[in-house]
């Protein structure tokens, strides 16, 4: 890919969760992401779903680019071995530099910061503010609930069904590396 790396944003939770496969599946996918030459962009964190997306990646010699507000060091530990950090003011300039340093964001299992962060995408997505392809990870059906509500407000005529057609699910990170290289073209 040449000397550019192209980044990927990555929304995660910055807990573990209740099942140890979501850990292991963000490890998994920023080795993957790492291993094909793309810059982690994520919430900076070194706890939980964050930490290990950011251990998998850095583990395999990854550049990974944690963006934050001053505030979140109170909540949440920023990840001591960043290849670079970026302090923002808020969680609001937070999510749009994490996509101004990205080509395509991806969504992992977390709560309702993450919730947040991909409904914003898919929101932009929809109005044409962002281009980004974006995939979701289900791991272990995680999402299908996600899925169901979305349905839900298509079904009772607040969303039109082009809104299922955004976003990209898939089973695991090896699919969801595949499904990016191949919606940005690579």
């Amino acid at each position: 890919m040449g000397l550019h790396r192209l980044g990927v944003c990555v929304f995660c939770g910055s807990s573990t969760g209740t099942h140890p496969q979501y850990i292991e599946i963000a490890r998994q996918l920023g080795a993957l992401l790492a291993r094909e030459d793309f810059e982690v962009i994520y919430g900076a964190g070194a706890d939980g779903c964050m930490g290990a997306l950011a251990d998998g990646a850095l583990a395999q010699g990854g550049q990974v680019i944690g963006v934050a507000p001053p505030f979140l060091g109170s909540v949440e530990h920023r990840h001591p071995r960043l290849t670079r950090f970026e302090p923002v003011a808020d969680l609001a300039t937070r999510k749009l530099r994490m996509l101004s340093l990205s080509a395509a964001a991806m969504v992992l299992p977390g709560g309702t910061g993450t919730l947040d962060e991909f409904l914003e995408v898919l929101t932009m997505k929809r109005l044409a503010l962002v281009q980004h392809p974006l995939l979701v990870i289900d791991v272990a059906g995680f999402f299908r609930p996600l899925q169901s509500l979305l349905q839900h407000l298509i079904d009772t005529g607040f969303a039109g069904p082009e809104q299922m057609s955004l976003y990209q699910l898939v089973g695991d990170p090896a699919d969801g590396v595949r499904a990016l290289r191949a919606a940005l073209a690579l």
